[in-house]
């Protein structure tokens, strides 16, 4: 069996330990597997599947929607009221 050895965020990542200090003692191996985990936990893979293959249909078209934000056409919408709303991302 092969043991792989682990290295702490901090000294393998540095600007993001020191970013993030609570993950300087984590390994980046430990950090990595913490990430997939809930990932998995999450099914991300599904959701962004789901998200890519989804059959949208544009409400509008981009040069419209940047209008209607340049000319302040628009509302915002709390995120968990988003559904059957019309987006706009910058």
């Amino acid at each position: 069996m092969i043991t792989i050895k682990t290295s702490p965020c901090g000294a393998s990542c540095r600007s993001f330990a020191k970013k993030y200090p609570k993950y300087e003692r984590v390994g980046l191996r430990d950090l990595c597997q913490q990430i997939h985990d809930m990932y998995r936990a999450a099914d991300i893979a599904r959701l962004t599947t789901e998200m890519y293959t989804s059959d949208m249909q544009p409400a509008m078209k981009p040069s419209d929607a940047f209008a209607k934000m340049a000319h302040r056409e628009i509302e915002r919408v709390e995120i968990d009221h988003l559904e059957d709303e019309s987006r706009v991302s910058c």
